[in-house]
């Protein structure tokens, strides 16, 4: 998963300025059904009450930076959901669990490939180690359904 633009400039700052970096302590993974772009803007997620952003302890989650990647440490699942969702194209972490809390911020975000057609019932799982993240722009990401 790349980086946003906001990313690497708290990223940049916090390096070579010496500025805070933003205390987040746990991450939030979601899924959107449309692109999203290099600012974190574009996202389009799940209009079903089966469907919400999965938290992801910032420390717990991850194993030790490697080759400049962290990897995750633990499968994600999303559903089953309740009803058709759309097609997935793209996953994306988040500093908030939901679009209407203050200051959410998409940190990093991938697209899919292939992506997922999600009919009711259906259930995503991101496997142990499958997300990948960078400060770099560009990165990927292995994905797998359930």
């Amino acid at each position: 998963m790349a980086a946003t633009i906001h990313a690497r400039n708290k990223i940049s700052d916090w390096l070579v300025r010496g500025t805070t970096f933003p205390s987040i302590t746990n991450w939030y993974i979601g899924l959107s059904l449309s692109q999203i772009d290099d600012n974190g803007e574009g996202i389009v997620e799940p209009n079903d009450s089966s469907y919400s952003r999965q938290e992801f302890p910032r420390s717990s989650s991850w194993y030790d930076s490697t080759s400049g990647y962290a990897r995750s440490n633990r499968a994600v699942i999303f559903g089953p959901s309740s009803e058709d969702w759309g097609v997935v194209l793209e996953v994306f972490i988040s500093s908030s669990p939901d679009k209407n809390t203050s200051g959410s911020v998409i940190w990093f975000h991938d697209e899919l490939s292939p992506t997922i057609p999600v009919t009711r019932e259906t259930s995503i799982t991101i496997n142990n180690r499958a997300l990948t993240i960078t400060s770099n722009k560009e990165a990927s990401a292995e994905w797998l359904t359930g």
